[in-house]
């Protein structure tokens, strides 16, 4: 589910090449609009990786749009920027990508606003003072931002102004069904928060809260109880969080890193959230290097974000189990697909529960147009979770960490919502060697 824009956006056309070094796995590279330059920010995908939503750039209008196989491109209207001039918070998509949330136009086009787009339906827009806090005015044009959506589509995140507040804290988090979106709160009464991500069922939420010196700290809030993941003297934030809401990803600081922040994970025990540093890529040096971590498949194996080299010099990562944190491009590479001379990759924006599906942003270096792309993997052999090769004790290790009514987990492997015998019995059908 993803995040916000990096500093610079790139990328172009990715071909095959050499033979693949991960043999268990099938990598491809496509273009969301093949035939034509887009400029397309993709910035989340629903659970099986179907449906696509982000930002319209042309014209840097920053309109919401929802991309199938199908259909293509669909641009969903209500972008701020042609009207107000202002522009905040990053598109979200439910699980099965029939709901959407977003920063939009209000009911009377006078104020930027949180927004939710059902199929069939259009927008949903929440309105003062009816939808938000008692506490809620308007600030330059805004009343409110979309960061995030539940997986279930019930409860969108993000920040609400309090426009008539002295001293601090203009922002606070808010969250909930788009009809009636609580105040979060924030580690102090004037200080601003903001919540980026949500859980499927929206009891934890992620995001950020400032310390007394203004330096953002990643924050998470398990059914409205706040609770500070670290104090870090950088600016960091949790930025995604996990289906089951037992695992959260952002940035913070590593002790005795020289980086402007590291890549984090934070796992829960259902009492204390336990950090995993993941570091940067090799050569992220102060003072602007810096990697976060944006979203995470549903059974926690795989993570993608972005890394900051120094000013101008980004790319995206992924992280596994497995190989640890490489750049997009030695993914791509590991997996068969090189990439041109003239091609610059920046930024893994999302990546699908199921792992099936990552998207981000692409820049045409000789015709200067961002496109939006997507990596499609899959594996000959479905029941190998881990992606190792074969099916073992180690997959079956996954399945029955997984065992029970299941969204989107790779260990259902007959797609009917549940792990459970029929699901082993296809993976012990299929053990061995791939």
């Amino acid at each position: 589910m993803i995040r916000s824009l990096p500093t610079r956006l790139v990328v172009g056309l990715l071909a095959a090449g050499a033979t693949p070094i991960v043999s268990a796995q099938s990598v491809t590279f496509e273009l969301l609009t093949p035939d034509a330059p887009d400029d397309l920010a993709p910035l989340a995908v629903s659970a099986d990786g179907s449906v696509i939503a982000g930002n319209s750039l042309f014209a840097f209008n920053y309109e919401t749009f929802r991309w199938t196989e199908a259909g293509g491109v669909e641009l969903l209207g209500g972008a701020t920027a042609p009207v107000l001039g202002v522009g905040a918070g990053t598109p979200d998509i439910s699980n099965d990508g029939s709901r959407i949330s977003a920063t939009v136009l209000n009911a009377t086009s006078e104020f930027a606003t949180i927004g939710v787009w059902t199929e069939g339906q259009g927008w949903t827009t929440a309105e003062i003072p009816e939808n938000y806090p008692e506490d809620c005015a308007p600030l330059d044009n805004s009343i409110g931002s979309a960061w995030g959506l539940s997986g279930d589509g019930e409860t969108v995140v993000g920040l609400y102004w309090r426009g008539g507040v002295v001293g601090g804290g203009s922002a606070h988090a808010t969250a909930g069904p788009i009809e009636a979106l609580k105040d979060l709160g924030s580690l102090g009464s004037n200080r601003s928060s903001r919540a980026n991500a949500a859980s499927d069922d929206g009891l934890v939420v992620g995001g950020w809260s400032e310390r007394p010196d203004g330096l953002w700290q990643p924050i998470v809030w398990v059914d409205g109880e706040l609770t500070q993941l670290g104090d870090f003297d950088v600016f960091c934030s949790v930025d995604g969080v996990r289906g089951d809401g037992l695992t959260v990803v952002g940035c913070g600081k590593a002790p005795g890193s020289f980086t402007v922040g590291d890549a984090y994970r934070w796992d829960f025990d259902g009492k204390v959230w336990t950090p995993t540093v993941l570091g940067t890529l090799p050569g992220t040096f102060q003072p602007f290097g810096l990697a976060t971590a944006r979203s995470i498949t549903a059974d926690g194996s795989t993570i993608v974000g972005y890394n900051r080299f120094g000013i101008g010099n980004e790319t995206g990562f992924v992280w596994t189990e497995q190989d640890g944190m490489r750049s997009i491009e030695d993914y791509l590479a590991d997996n068969g697909v090189s990439v041109p001379a003239d091609l610059l990759l920046l930024d893994v924006t999302a990546i699908s529960d199921d792992g099936s599906t990552m998207v981000g942003v692409a820049l045409d270096t000789t015709l200067g147009r961002y496109r939006g792309y997507r990596i499609l993997i899959s594996s000959p052999c479905p029941a190998d979770l881990n992606g190792d090769g074969e099916v073992g004790g180690a997959d079956l290790s996954i399945m029955l960490a997984a065992w029970g009514p299941s969204k989107a987990s790779p260990a259902d492997l007959n797609g009917d919502g549940e792990v459970n015998g029929a699901d082993l019995a296809i993976l012990l059908g299929d053990w061995g060697d791939c």
